[in-house]
């Protein structure tokens, strides 16, 4: 393991620490929060923003923008609250245990794969600049399979139909 390996390997640790202490339930639930709370306002803030500048008289120019927070903010307090309830179930029926190791394992993933992200971004910067030697990435341990995890993840969700309706099967077919 050289130093490449090491700034690598610390905030996957992290990620897996951070994880164990929250549990997978709330692990989810602050991923689905973000993700969740951006689709929720982009989808709604519209309608709680004609709801606010003709009820509530505010400008249309803070309507908007203050719908989009509101909308946030409520969803992630509602999922995150949600989570708070789930992880109580998940501790009295005694699954509290494999809901931390199952959290630690998904928060080290998912900061495994922001690493990736990152790696990838500075990687491009590295070929014009040259801020990593070759030798150093070639002797490190998680230079290449961490490099490689957000792309292939990438991949694979564009070949995936998650919804299983089989629509770019037949969209093919018909071609």
């Amino acid at each position: 393991m050289n130093t490449l390996d090491f700034i690598l390997f610390v905030p996957v640790a992290l990620g897996f620490i951070f994880g164990l202490f929250k549990g997978l339930v709330k692990e989810l639930a602050s991923l689905a929060a973000i993700v969740l709370g951006i689709f929720g306002a982009r989808l709604f803030a519209p309608f709680v923003s004609d709801f606010l500048i003709h009820h509530l008289h505010f400008s249309p120019k803070t309507a908007l923008p203050l719908a989009y927070l509101i909308l946030f903010i409520l969803i992630a307090i509602g999922l995150l609250w949600t989570a708070k309830l789930l992880d109580k179930i998940f501790d009295s029926l005694a699954l509290g245990g494999l809901n931390k190791i199952f959290g630690g394992l998904f928060g080290g993933f998912k900061y495994a794969l922001i690493v990736s992200v990152l790696l990838n971004v500075f990687n491009a910067l590295d070929a014009r600049f040259t801020l990593i030697k070759s030798k150093t990435k070639a002797e490190s341990v998680c230079y290449k399979p961490l490099m490689s995890l957000a792309p292939k993840l990438w991949e694979e969700s564009k070949s995936t139909d998650a919804f299983g309706s089989g629509h770019h099967k037949v969209a093919d077919e018909k071609k």
